[in-house]
């Protein structure tokens, strides 16, 4: 008798001092449904709801039911109670998949149900850590993009928290970065240079910034880049690009704008340095008797001044 009062006196206690801002959800929005591979996930969310709305003793055993009558009168305790745990079996129910809700189907309080399902699916964890072990090191990347396989990494992860296993962090990067391919090689390979460990939020924002520099880099390869991007048509700034000290073009046996140009326009045989050998007597030619004492000090060669050199002027 006397723990009977006891019980009902704490709870009256508890139920006094407990008031909710808040009316209680009939359908809170849970994420996770009840399968037979994730219990554990859906455990941790189950308990964060009850906590939230100081109801976690209705599964734990630490709030049992207080008598239904006092003095043969309905204890208003016990009426508030059994609501409160009516409506955590709802909300059980409404996260249970459809294959699993035949387990609870004849459970008529929380606490009953709850034990059920903990019986029936938490005794598999041992067989879904491993997988979850085999699976997070044989992570590859594949065609998935940086953002969907990141995921999938961090998924594996808190999934084996939730199961009660957790891994170091270090382990989940060092599982990431070997499931990357030859097009992130050089990024893997300054990530092991460094002498502190990488983060998991570090390497997920240097990943995604890698993704995009990869595909601006494939943007540009497959668009080609035409020749007037870079000699810039013709004409006089044409070749302030490629004015450079024994630069040459990309062509077979075209020298670059500089010394030693050869316009296209100049035909016959060229002398020495690239400058045209003049066919007739004067300035720009040769005299009968040999060549020109001329010699240019813009290109270097022979028959003509600098002032009257057909080379850009060096």
């Amino acid at each position: 008798m006397s723990t009977t009062s006891s019980a009902t006196s704490s709870f009256a206690a508890a139920s006094s001092s407990s008031s909710f801002p808040i009316s209680l959800p009939s359908n809170p929005q849970l994420s996770v449904k009840l399968s037979p591979t994730n219990y554990f996930l859906w455990r941790a969310q189950l308990q964060h709801l009850l906590r939230c709305y100081d109801l976690l003793g209705h599964i734990d055993g630490t709030l049992l039911a207080p008598p239904e009558q006092i003095a043969d009168q309905p204890n208003p305790a016990f009426r508030e109670w059994y609501g409160h745990d009516q409506l955590i079996l709802m909300w059980i129910n409404l996260s249970l998949t459809e294959a699993v809700m035949p387990h609870i189907v004849n459970k008529h309080n929380a606490k009953d149900a709850w034990d059920t399902l903990a019986a029936v699916y938490a005794a598999g964890s041992p067989v879904i850590v491993g997988q979850l072990r085999r699976d997070l090191h044989h992570l590859r990347r594949g065609t998935d993009s940086a953002h969907d396989y990141l995921l999938r990494a961090k998924t594996i992860f808190d999934k084996m928290v939730a199961l009660g296993d957790p891994i170091k962090e270090v382990e989940l990067v060092t599982s990431v970065i070997d499931g990357l391919d030859e097009d992130y090689r050089p990024f893997t390979r300054n990530l092991e240079a460094r002498l502190e460990p990488v983060s998991f939020a570090d390497l997920s924002s240097l990943m995604l910034s890698k993704e995009l520099q990869l595909r601006r880099f494939r943007s540009a390869a497959s668009g080609g880049a035409s020749p007037q991007a870079f000699y810039g048509g013709r004409g006089r700034g044409a070749g302030r690009f490629n004015r450079q000290r024994g630069g040459r073009s990309s062509g077979r046996g075209f020298q670059q704008m500089g010394r030693g140009f050869i316009h296209p326009s100049f035909a016959g045989p060229r002398p020495m340095y690239g400058c045209p050998r003049p066919a007739a007597v004067g300035v720009l030619g040769a005299g009968p008797l040999g060549p020109s004492p001329l010699i240019c000090h813009n290109c270097g060669g022979r028959g003509h001044t600098r002032p009257h050199c057909p080379s850009p002027l060096y």
